[in-house]
């Protein structure tokens, strides 16, 4: 995220409130004055995650007992955390850098670190500089193929500054920036997803799909991709056809689910969602006040 911070995390009674405009949710969690929480990621416990601009901290809260916070990691030489996804269990991939609201991105200081919550206390390890990053922002996981499901996952992030997207393999510190417009179809018109502005990525594995989210743009689209294993390299990832789902709103981060999109609308207590039978449609929308 990059346009709006949750000062408090906000938890349903029913697992699928974020969908129904009726739904019932209590605040779990508040931040300290001035701490702006950035994203979230869910443990297989239960206990949620927290990233946060101007913290270098990785913060944990049970959300049974949510009044506490823990600290379960502190990376050093950087001035904030953004994006975190889950590459293997219990193991996240936290992208780090220096940036807060006073200070504006510093182009090369981002990095991508590996938290480690198998073991007590949690281990940290560096996985991968980036010096190329103006602004890396969001993560998403993309699944091992290995047939086990014992391999890391690979790692998608977005610069949303320059507008680049990069592939990271967590077991080699392996980088490739993805989606070159000058490798795409139609690369007078670049693409979305091409561009600066990019905040929210969500990859879905079970239908080779990215969303993304392009708030300068104001479009939320997906990219349906093609997937070849290399045996030596990060898997080549090419695009098969994008589209745009909604356009007009400034999404920033978001919830991918079976029955739709959810997203919160900046500093305003609304949210959005779009659903529609077998996917996702652009013309089936409602509004919800949290």
């Amino acid at each position: 995220m990059i346009l709006m911070h949750i000062p408090l995390i906000l938890l349903s009674f029913a697992s699928e409130a974020i969908c129904r405009p009726d739904a019932q949710l209590t605040a779990i969690f508040r931040a300290d004055t001035g701490l702006e929480l950035e994203n979230i990621a869910v443990r297989r416990n239960g206990n949620l995650l927290l990233t946060a601009v101007g913290s270098n901290s990785l913060l944990e809260i049970d959300p049974r007992q949510p009044a506490y916070s823990t600290t379960v990691a502190t990376i050093l030489d950087v001035t904030s955390l953004t994006g975190i996804t889950e590459i293997s269990r219990d193991v996240f991939a936290v992208v780090a850098g220096n940036y807060t609201r006073q200070i504006p991105p510093q182009l090369g200081s981002f990095s991508l670190r590996a938290v480690d919550e198998s073991t007590y206390p949690a281990s940290t390890s560096k996985i991968a500089n980036i010096p190329t990053g103006g602004f890396l922002n969001g993560a998403t996981a993309f699944p091992s193929s290995d047939e086990r499901g014992k391999g890391n996952a690979t790692i998608l992030i977005n610069d949303t500054i320059i507008g680049s997207i990069f592939h990271v393999d967590p077991s080699t510190g392996r980088v490739t920036a993805l989606f070159q417009v000058q490798d795409l179809a139609n690369s007078t018109s670049p693409p979305p997803f091409t561009q600066p502005g990019v905040i929210g990525l969500r990859y879905i594995p079970e239908t080779k799909t990215l969303y993304y989210t392009n708030t300068i743009q104001a479009v939320f689209g997906s990219v349906k991709l093609q997937i070849k294993e290399h045996m030596e390299t990060l898997p080549l990832i090419s695009v098969l056809s994008s589209r745009i789902i909604a356009a007009g709103i400034a999404g920033d981060d978001f919830l991918v689910r079976a029955d739709g999109i959810s997203t919160p609308m900046g500093r305003s207590r609304r949210y959005f969602h779009w659903a529609g039978r077998g996917g996702i449609e652009p013309d089936i929308a409602w509004r919800g006040v949290v």
